[in-house]
């Protein structure tokens, strides 16, 4: 019975995820986002908020099947520091052999504290590891097997990437590719720290200031 639960609750995070991918896809590489009219834009906004963010996820879970956000690893606020030598490794390495490849100064000076936390963490950060919990946690049961189900959803989540750097190569779909298994690390990365600590925290706080990583070179 309890197997099958976790099958069905899978599904609806592959759900989820491939409506996220598809609007990834027709944002980005389908329509002209300049020409696109205000009730088109007000759809995919709703349509963001709720598989993107992910709302339907967060109400799946918390409101219908009743698990508490410590239930489903979103929550765990005492391993916070786990993150803090981990963002002086990598942001000191960056800073180190690769400057070019740091941001904060630009979102710093073009977006304010604001921009900073609504681009790193509202828009990026807690979306992303919510549902990277979800799937991977959900998987790796039914595969019965952690590593695999952590590659798999690392994979998946840096594929999804592809539409936005099409976006941002003006349509050049081999860069977009080799950008995508570029970020595949930090992924990673941070579904490891996910499995490890049962909790977004430490990720979410890696990700949230992820304007100095390595991946940035690509």
């Amino acid at each position: 019975m309890g197997n099958q639960k976790t099958k069905k609750e899978l599904w609806i995070v592959i759900f989820v995820v491939t409506i996220a991918s598809l609007l990834f896809v027709f944002w980005f590489i389908i329509i002209d986002q300049n020409s696109i009219n205000r009730p088109l834009k007000i759809i995919f906004f709703l349509l963001r908020i709720v598989f993107i963010f992910p709302v339907f996820l967060l109400v799946y879970f918390l409101a219908i099947k009743k698990y508490t956000p410590k239930d489903i690893g979103i929550w765990g606020i005492k391993c916070w520091y786990v993150s803090l030598p981990i963002i002086l490794l990598i942001g000191g390495v960056t800073y180190i052999l690769f400057p070019e490849g740091m941001q904060f100064q630009y979102y710093w000076q073009n977006n304010g504290i604001t921009g900073f936390i609504l681009f790193g963490f509202i828009t990026a950060a807690i979306p992303e590891e919510i549902t990277r919990t979800l799937f991977q946690s959900r998987l790796g049961i039914v595969l019965n097997s952690k590593s695999i189900a952590w590659f798999m959803v690392s994979l998946v989540w840096a594929l999804q990437h592809i539409p936005i750097f099409v976006s941002r190569s003006a349509g050049d779909y081999y860069s977009a590719f080799i950008s995508a298994l570029g970020i595949l690390p930090i992924g990673l990365l941070w579904g490891y720290l996910n499995e490890r600590y049962k909790s977004i925290v430490p990720s979410v706080i890696i990700h949230g200031t992820n304007l100095w990583g390595l991946h940035n070179i690509f």
